[in-house]
C-alpha cells in the first residue's frame, strides 16, 4: 500500500521484545511514502529472560524523538511471572478499546473508549476507579480481573457518611467480575459505593454473589439487582425460590 495517505490501527502482540518508535519506522512508515496520519495503539506482551535489562516508559518514548505524527504516549508493566507488558499509542487515544489496563496507567485522553480490561496483581484502589469514571466518560464495558483487595478500603467503607465519594459511571452498562476479589464485587452492587444507573448485565461467580447479597436477601445490594437484566455464570445454575424476587427483570 505504498499510496496510503491514513492509517489507523490496534493491535496486541506477544513478541521477544517490546514495539517502539524504531520498529514503526522502519516497518512501517519507510514503506508508505504518502503517509500524512498514522493514529495507533499497540500493546506488547513479552517474557522477560534478564530482568536487569527491562526497559522502562522513557526508554520507550525516547524511540519517538522525531515522530512526525502528533503526540505518543507509552506505559510500561512488568509482572511477578516474569511478563512485560507495553502500551504505545497516538495522543488523543482514538480507540474504543484497551486491554491489560494496570493499577498505574493513567492518562487523561479516553474519551472515545467504551470497553476497558482491567487486570493487575496490585490493588486498585478508590482514587483509580474515580479516575476512570472521570477519564472514561462514554464507558460501557469493563471487566475486573483482579484477586487482590484493595488496600484502602476503608475509603469505600466511608462513603455512608461521605457522599461526595460516591463514584459515578453514568454509562456503564455490563459489568465482568468473575475473576475478580470480593471486595470489588462488593464496590460495584453495594447501593451506598458506585453509582451505575444503566447497569444492566453482570458476569460474575455465582458463590460470590450469593454471599455478597447474604443468599438474596441484602437491603444493600437489592437496588442494583433490581436493574439487571443479564446474569451470566458460566454454568447452570439450579436457583433458589426467592431467587426471581431479587432479579424481577432477569431475561
Amino acid at each position: 500500500m505504498p499510496n496510503l495517505e491514513q492509517l489507523t490501527f490496534s493491535l496486541t502482540v506477544t513478541r521477544r521484545t517490546f514495539i517502539d518508535g524504531i520498529n514503526l519506522k522502519q516497518d512501517i512508515v519507510r514503506h508508505l511514502s504518502r503517509l500524512t496520519r498514522f493514529i495507533f495503539h499497540i500493546r506488547t506482551l513479552v517474557q522477560i529472560l534478564d530482568p536487569q535489562h527491562q526497559l522502562f516508559a522513557n526508554d520507550i518514548k525516547n524511540t519517538f524523538n522525531d515522530w512526525k505524527y502528533g503526540l505518543v504516549n507509552c506505559h510500561v508493566d512488568y509482572f511477578s511471572d516474569g511478563v512485560g507488558q507495553c502500551h504505545i499509542y497516538s495522543i488523543p487515544f482514538k480507540m474504543i478499546r484497551i486491554d491489560g489496563v494496570t493499577h498505574s496507567f493513567f492518562g487523561n485522553c479516553f474519551r472515545f473508549v467504551i470497553e476497558i480490561r482491567l487486570y493487575d496483581v496490585h490493588p486498585f484502589e478508590h482514587i483509580y476507579f474515580k479516575w476512570i469514571a472521570c477519564a472514561v466518560p462514554l464507558l460501557k464495558f469493563l471487566v475486573v480481573d483482579n484477586m487482590t483487595p484493595p488496600k484502602r478500603k476503608e475509603v469505600f467503607e466511608t462513603m455512608n457518611e461521605s457522599k461526595y465519594l460516591i463514584i459515578s459511571f453514568l454509562r456503564l452498562i455490563r459489568v465482568a467480575l468473575t475473576n475478580a476479589h470480593m471486595d470489588y464485587v462488593e464496590l460495584f452492587l453495594h447501593d451506598t459505593k458506585f453509582n451505575l444507573p444503566c447497569l444492566s448485565s453482570l458476569e460474575i461467580n455465582y458463590e460470590k454473589l450469593v454471599t455478597v447479597t447474604n443468599n438474596f436477601t441484602s437491603d444493600l445490594t437489592r437496588i442494583k439487582c433490581t436493574q439487571l437484566k443479564i446474569l451470566d455464570f458460566r454454568k447452570n445454575i439450579v436457583y433458589p425460590e426467592h431467587f426471581n424476587l431479587y432479579f424481577p427483570l432477569l431475561e
